[in-house]
């Protein structure tokens, strides 16, 4: 039977995150606060020993070097008919690249073995049938694949940009095993938003059930962690806490899935959203220690179910 299982995943992504939208905000992108959040969560993590899978934009790991000598990597796109790279073109042109290409994070991530490096595209452009077609597709993941080799990182799980979820048929050409999947399944952005605040009033949810075996793998989409600014900072962070004790007993009951993720440039900017975090993360420690949960990255999620059904 399959224990209670606890992963963690991070989209780490900078400034692309934004780049088709505005950048009026950009100047909290430094790199220096980029590192100083991804070397603090780093060092809470391995505090409470809890391993976690880093999604990484591949145009986010490159130095500026790199990008001189591979700007062809970055011919424009139209997206609905809008230019999808025009603020980060723009910028580059400027020599502005504070928050769009920042190598030291997926150091600071790989300094620690334990953590797995995933995808989360070349560009952070949506993967959605909806909104591209396979070449465009097939053209962005090709583009991740070649800098994600040029960092000696192989790559075995990604996380969708904003979570749009397309051509899942084509992931395993890529070393793809599993993905995860999009809570809210395709909704509205503002849908989306509004029923992912209302949720962190729910201190009595649930845990995931345990992916099917299947390829690829749909890894669980587990939950937000609430990031603490603009109206989302009025949640007492007693509530959020208690929500995730919630779904830490309700996994452990039923064996099944908690899943965590954020985005670590979320810490700079939540009020007291470290401390959010280590609170979260002693639930999660104490759990593991009673041994009434495993604690895995995705990468290991999905080869715990493949083992599952192997013949031998």
């Amino acid at each position: 039977m399959r224990k209670a299982t606890f992963i963690i995943s991070f989209d780490c992504e900078g400034k692309w995150g934004m780049v088709d939208l505005s950048q009026n905000n950009s100047h909290i992108f430094s790199n220096e606060r980029l590192n100083n959040a991804y070397s603090d969560i780093n060092n809470i993590m391995k505090l409470y020993n809890i391993k976690g899978t880093f999604g990484f934009v591949g145009a986010f790991t490159m130095t500026q070097e790199e990008y001189y000598n591979n700007t062809d990597l970055f011919n424009e796109l139209m997206i609905n008919n809008k230019p999808y790279l025009k603020s980060f073109l723009i910028d580059a042109e400027n020599k502005i690249f504070e928050g769009w290409m920042n190598p030291k994070t997926l150091d600071i991530v790989r300094a620690n073995k334990n953590h797995e490096i995933a995808s989360h595209s070349f560009s952070h452009l949506p993967l959605s049938e909806s909104i591209i077609d396979q070449k465009t597709f097939l053209d962005e993941m090709n583009k991740m694949k070649k800098i994600m080799e040029s960092k000696d990182v192989a790559i075995s799980t990604l996380i969708y940009p904003r979570n749009k979820v397309g051509f899942t048929s084509e992931l395993s050409q890529f070393g793809i095993k599993g993905y995860r999947e999009d809570f809210f399944d395709g909704n509205s952005p503002l849908f989306g938003k509004t029923k992912s605040f209302m949720s962190e009033f729910n201190i009595f949810q649930k845990a995931q059930k345990h992916s099917k075996y299947q390829n690829p793998i749909k890894i669980p989409s587990g939950y937000f962690l609430n990031w603490r600014s603009h109206y989302r900072r009025k949640i007492p962070v007693s509530v959020t806490i208690k929500r995730w004790e919630n779904i830490v007993k309700n996994a452990i009951q039923n064996n099944s899935v908690i899943h965590l993720w954020t985005h670590p440039h979320n810490f700079i900017t939540g009020k007291n959203q470290f401390m959010l975090f280590e609170k979260i993360l002693k639930i999660v420690s104490e759990a593991r220690n009673q041994n009434k949960l495993n604690i895995m990255t995705q990468n290991e999620y999905c080869l715990s179910i493949l083992n599952e059904n192997t013949v031998y």
